[in-house]
């Protein structure tokens, strides 16, 4: 009986030794937590006032499983906010943002690598700004018709180039929570 169980415990051994442990990942945990965070123009939070990379907040940031950022200035600036967050978390998903439907009045001298200025002269130059029929000016906020089309009925966004020059009042009417219905 003895000499039994040693060959069933060799057995065993050698099954759970032979498994494959490479293919058999285990399922991500959930909830994943995540942060939703904002990056100004310098760097701040992320970066100290003397331009160094600030370790602490980074680690902070790091410990979650995915964050969120603003594309600006990490991509063309500071790339190793993300590269020491990655350095402490390399399971870490780091995801950018860029607003849509908004772009404040920019005009930076660096325009082919400060994202806000690039996208201020995409719109423009696509005619794809929002303005007021009355002033005739844009809108102070959600300013950009994420929804304008070209002639062929095709959204303007979605071909860039595609846009045509014309006067602003000829743009798409903007909707400021009014309706366009008859009156009731």
């Amino acid at each position: 009986m003895n000499t039994s169980r040693v060959i069933r415990a060799a057995l065993l051994a050698a099954f759970v030794a032979s498994a494959p442990v490479s293919g058999l990942a285990a399922a991500p945990r959930y909830p994943r937590l995540g942060l939703y965070g904002s990056v100004l123009g310098g760097g701040a939070p992320y970066v100290k006032a003397d331009g160094t990379l600030d370790t602490l907040e980074i680690g902070r940031a790091a410990r979650y499983s995915e964050v969120v950022l603003d594309v600006y200035p990490i991509s063309p600036y500071r790339p190793d906010i993300v590269q020491a967050m990655k350095a402490r978390n390399p399971a870490l998903t780091v995801l950018a943002y860029v607003l849509a439907e908004d772009i404040w009045q920019t005009g930076d001298a660096d325009s082919t690598h400060h994202i806000p200025t690039i996208i201020r002269h995409t719109v423009r130059d696509l005619n794809g700004f929002l303005y007021d029929k009355i002033t005739g000016l844009e809108y102070e906020s959600n300013d950009i018709n994420i929804a304008k089309k070209d002639a062929s009925g095709r959204f303007a966004s979605s071909r860039p180039g595609s846009g045509t020059a014309s006067s602003p009042t000829s743009s798409a009417t903007p909707c400021r929570g009014r309706s366009s219905g008859p009156a009731a």
